[in-house]
């Protein structure tokens, strides 16, 4: 599995706490395992750690599901790959 910083994003993740999230006071950071195809969509998203919210957790799948990535390259050709990626949730 490789560090986040072994992809690219070309369109981020649409991360919002949720409006309940929100009135709760919940914040925290996801960490999620994402198999990125050789098109740079996301294959397979899976929590890999929770924030210690469901809602937060819910809101952190449906938002990188919804990222795209440039697509990793060995030697000139596409690949897929798997890697850690973390989104925060921190009230403001």
């Amino acid at each position: 599995m490789l560090p986040p910083t072994a992809v690219q994003y070309l369109v981020l993740p649409p991360v919002e706490v949720p409006r309940l999230s929100r009135r709760a006071g919940e914040s925290g950071v996801v960490w999620l395992r994402v198999v990125v195809d050789v098109h740079g969509t996301p294959a397979q998203v899976q929590l890999q750690r929770s924030s210690g919210h469901a809602r937060l957790d819910e809101q952190a799948l449906w938002a990188m599901r919804q990222a795209r990535f440039k697509p990793h390259t060995e030697n000139g050709i596409p690949i897929e790959l798997e890697v850690t990626a973390p989104i925060e949730y921190a009230l403001e």
